[in-house]
């Protein structure tokens, strides 16, 4: 989902970066097999635990829908209560927000 949304721009570059390299995090943090996949799962439990300290529950629980290609942004807002085309913006705030934990160069 997350390289849709970059391929139409509505996501800047940096953006999707940070929403791929999150994406492979969650997916590594729900097993582990191998020495090299326990290792990246390591460094990936940190960037996670440093994700949930910067970014809001409503934002983290954004990330998480659209992150596992589970929701779409529109349709994770409307079940939180929120206006339909408010999911894009909350997901590139999120995105925003975390995006300093994944790049490490200017990508924007």
């Amino acid at each position: 989902m997350i390289l849709e949304f970059a391929r139409r721009g509505w996501l800047s570059p940096g953006c999707a970066a940070a929403g791929l390299a999150l994406a492979r995090d969650l997916s590594d943090a729900g097993g582990s097999n191998g020495q090299n996949r326990i290792d990246r799962t390591t460094d990936g439990q940190h960037r996670l635990s440093r994700v949930r300290d910067l970014v809001s529950k409503l934002h983290l629980d954004c990330l998480q829908a659209v992150c596992r290609d589970d929701t779409p942004p529109g349709a994770w807002a409307r079940k939180r209560g929120l206006p339909e085309r408010s999911g894009l913006q909350e997901l590139r705030a999120a995105l925003q927000a975390v995006r300093t934990i994944y790049i490490s160069d200017d990508t924007e």
